[in-house]
């Protein structure tokens, strides 16, 4: 896992993905990518498949963009595994130029977080009821593509701790 460089958090919504890709960017000292689909669905409640592709297009482009920059040494609130399972619950597909540029990405770290904090409401949220179903959504689907994944559970300072030691390898200089 040493040659990694990105780190990526994933996992149902309300699981402090942002709060944790926020602290490990200042604690490791590099850059991190927003998710695209807060900025874009912002003023736009209603959305349907072609929304996420696009949603999903512009994602793939800004993280390409951000690694181009860098070279790597980075943290993503988001990539096409989050894209792959919200188009499988809620279309019952994957577009086959998801998958295939989700299979052609740079290898990284996948944060995997438990749903174990208080959800939060936030409009953009849409499932409070099914989150253990979710993440096992996401488990199911990283290990079926054998990826590296350390799951992130706790609350406060240990849930952060965790994602830490666990981004430590791909973010550490040297």
């Amino acid at each position: 896992m040493g040659q990694l460089r990105i780190v990526c958090a994933v996992g149902p919504e309300s699981t402090g993905k942002t709060t944790l890709c926020r602290a490990l960017a200042a604690r490791f000292g590099v850059p991190w990518l927003a998710e695209y689909a807060r900025q874009h669905l912002a003023d736009r409640p209603d959305y349907g498949p072609e929304t996420v592709e696009a949603i999903a297009r512009e994602q793939v482009r800004r993280e390409r963009q951000l690694l181009d920059a860098t070279g790597g040494g980075v943290v993503l609130d988001t990539d096409l595994a989050v894209i792959a399972v919200w188009m499988r619950e809620k279309y019952a597909r994957v577009p086959a130029w998801i998958d295939a540029a989700w299979r052609a990405a740079e290898p990284r770290l996948y944060l995997l977080c438990r749903p174990d904090l208080p959800w939060q409401y936030d409009p953009l949220r849409e499932s409070p009821d099914d989150l253990p179903r979710l993440y096992e959504a996401y488990r199911g689907l990283l290990a079926e593509r054998g990826l590296p994944v350390a799951v992130i559970e706790g609350e406060g300072r240990a849930r952060t701790a965790a994602a830490v030691a666990a981004a430590r390898s791909c973010l550490s200089a040297g």
